[in-house]
Formats: structure tokens, sequence, C-alpha cells
């Protein structure tokens, strides 16, 4: 999958998830919800509604 990632990173400063973000193992990479990796990580609904 090909984006921007500049962009998809100020999408994420702008949602305020710019902390949540950089807890993140492999960046934009990781996968969100367990149940599509075991490297998944869990978001919460707020999360997955920004």
């Amino acid at each position: 999958m090909e984006y921007d990632t500049k962009k998809a990173e100020e999408c994420i400063r702008k949602a305020s998830l710019g902390e949540r973000y950089q807890s993140m193992p492999e960046g934009l990479e990781t996968d969100l919800y367990k149940d599509v990796s075991e490297k998944g990580v869990s978001i919460s609904g707020g999360e997955a509604q920004k």
C-alpha cells in the first residue's frame, strides 16, 4: 500500500493521537487489533473513531 507518510503523520497529530502513535512498535505499519495480527495493538473505541 502506498501513502504519503508525512501527510499520515500530520493527520495523526491533528487527531491528537501523536503520543499513541509514538508508542506503536512499527509506526504506521503497526496492525490495529490483535485479531488482524498477533503483533497488533488494541485501541480504544474513541481512538478507533478518530
